[in-house]
């Protein structure tokens, strides 16, 4: 008699936990943030390779200058994530001594100095 009444009670347990299990849920929120990073590097003596990833509707502004301040309205503009080559010539580079980088929400700021040879 003593082993049905730990048989049946095994099966009880096991009962209510299988019901505590089967009524269980979880739920969760999962939040992911891109956040915008560049990397300046020159790919030759006339021209720089810019890798950025940028945070959703960003972009950033690419320019030559002595000090890196704002980015003139000639700059070239990167509109999404991925590598670029920008050759110096369409950014003012030739004789300055940095190529500038810099997101538009101003969280990315970066240059790099000019080529030497």
């Amino acid at each position: 008699m003593g082993s049905s009444l730990k048989s049946s009670c095994a099966a009880f347990l096991l009962c209510i936990s299988g019901l505590a299990q089967s009524s269980h849920t979880t739920s969760g929120l999962l939040t992911i943030e891109v956040r915008s990073e560049a990397v300046l590097a020159w790919q030759d003596a006339v021209s720089v390779l810019v890798k950025v990833r940028l945070a959703p509707r960003k972009n950033a502004s690419v320019w030559a200058e002595d000090s890196c301040g704002a980015p003139p309205v000639n700059s070239q503009v990167i509109p999404a994530s991925g590598t670029y080559a920008i050759p110096l010539g369409s950014i003012g580079g030739p004789g300055k001594a940095n190529v500038c980088l810099l997101s538009n929400d101003g969280g990315l700021r970066t240059f790099l100095p000019a080529f030497r040879k």
